[in-house]
C-alpha cells in the first residue's frame, strides 16, 4: 500500500477513523470493520492470527494489516525527533522485522513488499523507544543507517491511532511549526538572513501565536508539552519586544 498524495501530511492518514472510510470504499462489510477495530485494542499484534482473520471476514491479509499498522515512509516524526514531547503517544506500538537477532541486511516494517505480514518473531517496542532509537542514530554515518533500515518502508510501522492520539498528533506538528517560526524570526532579527527574508513569516508569528494557548487547553494532562510550549512563549515575548 501506497500513501495516498496529501493524506500524509493532513494526518488523517494515521488515523484508524481512515481506515473505517478506506474498507468501507472498498465495501468491507460491518462485521470486519468491527473486527479491526477489536484487533486495534489488542495490546500485541503478534499474539494474533491475522491471516485466519482476514479470511474469516472476507479481507485480504494485506488490506487487515493496512488498516492496524502504518508504514514508517507514511509517518513524519520530524517534531519529535526536535525534541517536541510525545506525550500520550509515547507507549504507541511499533512493529518491525528483527534484522539483528535474524541475520538479515535490513530491517523492514510489517506491509513492506520485502516483508508482507507481521511475524510472530518481529520486534515490538513504544513510540517513545523507537524515537530514542532514531535519535541515536542520528550520530551514526549515513551508511551505517541506511544498511540497517529499508529505504522504501523506513524500517518500521507504526500503529494506527485513535482519535485523541491523532488530535495530539496535530498539535505536536502545530507546535513545532511554531518552534520553526520563531527560529526564523530570531534568525532574521539577528541578521543571519538577507533584509526582507523571513519578515513576513515573522509577522504572522507574531500575530497567530495565541494558537498555542489553544492547543494547550486541549491537552490539560500533558505537563511536558505544556513546559516546551512555556520556553516558545518566552520566545514569542522577546521577539514581540524587539519587534516593537
Amino acid at each position: 500500500m501506497e500513501c495516498e498524495p496529501g493524506a500524509a501530511e493532513a494526518f488523517e492518514w494515521l488515523g484508524l477513523s481512515w481506515a473505517d472510510r478506506w474498507l468501507t470504499e472498498l465495501g468491507a462489510a460491518s462485521p470486519a470493520l468491527a473486527a479491526v477495530h477489536r484487533l486495534a485494542a489488542v495490546d500485541d499484534l503478534r499474539s494474533v492470527d491475522l491471516a485466519g482473520e482476514a479470511l474469516r471476514y472476507g479481507l485480504a491479509h494485506s488490506f487487515l494489516l493496512h488498516a492496524l499498522l502504518v508504514r514508517g515512509d507514511c509517518v513524519d516524526l520530524t517534531p519529535f525527533d526536535h525534541g517536541v514531547p510525545l506525550g500520550q503517544l509515547t507507549t504507541t506500538p511499533v512493529y518491525r522485522s528483527d534484522a539483528r537477532h535474524r541475520g538479515e541486511g535490513k530491517a523492514h516494517a510489517p506491509g513492506c513488499q520485502h516483508h508482507k505480514q507481521l511475524r510472530s518473531d518481529d520486534d515490538r517496542c513504544t513510540l517513545g523507544e523507537w524515537v530514542e532509537r532514531r535519535s541515536a542514530a542520528a550520530g551514526e554515518s549515513v551508511s551505517s543507517r541506511e544498511s540497517c533500515l529499508c529505504g522504501r518502508c523506513g524500517g518500521f510501522a507504526v500503529r494506527r491511532l485513535d482519535s485523541a492520539q491523532l488530535g495530539y498528533w496535530r498539535a505536536a506538528h502545530e507546535v513545532y511549526e511554531a518552534t520553526r517560526t520563531l527560529d526564523a524570526c530570531e534568525q532574521h532579527l539577528a541578521g543571519a538572513c538577507e533584509p526582507g527574508q523571513n519578515l513576513e513569516r515573522c509577522d504572522r508569528a507574531l500575530q497567530t501565536f495565541t494558537r498555542l494557548g489553544v492547543v494547550l487547553d486541549r491537552y490539560p494532562d500533558e505537563p511536558a508539552l505544556a513546559e516546551y510550549v512555556k520556553d516558545l512563549r518566552v520566545r514569542h515575548e522577546t521577539l514581540a519586544r524587539r519587534s516593537t
